[in-house]
């Protein structure tokens, strides 16, 4: 995945059919700055028992192609969900 600088500690995938990122576990994500993620293809972003709330869910959802998000033990909530449900 060109759209990442080499990062410590986070998992890239990339395989003829899927592209992974797996975020989990890392409380300083709150979702501020996923917009970065704009230009990548991501078909599955994990983003559990991280710091994200409804803003960056918000942009997370944003991303093109996204199909799948994980977002296990988080700040998001109901409201949050609802907000990206015509996304």
């Amino acid at each position: 995945m060109n759209c990442l600088p080499p990062l410590p500690g986070i998992k890239v995938w990339s395989t003829s059919a899927w592209r992974y990122l797996l975020l989990d576990g890392n409380a300083a994500i709150h979702g501020n700055g996923l917009s970065a993620l704009q230009s990548c293809k991501l078909d599955l972003l994990t983003l559990n028992r991280t710091g994200l709330d409804d803003a960056g869910l918000l942009q997370a959802a944003s991303i093109p192609k996204l199909s799948h998000i994980q977002i296990d033990h988080t700040a998001v909530t109901y409201e949050g969900l609802l907000a990206i449900a015509g996304c």
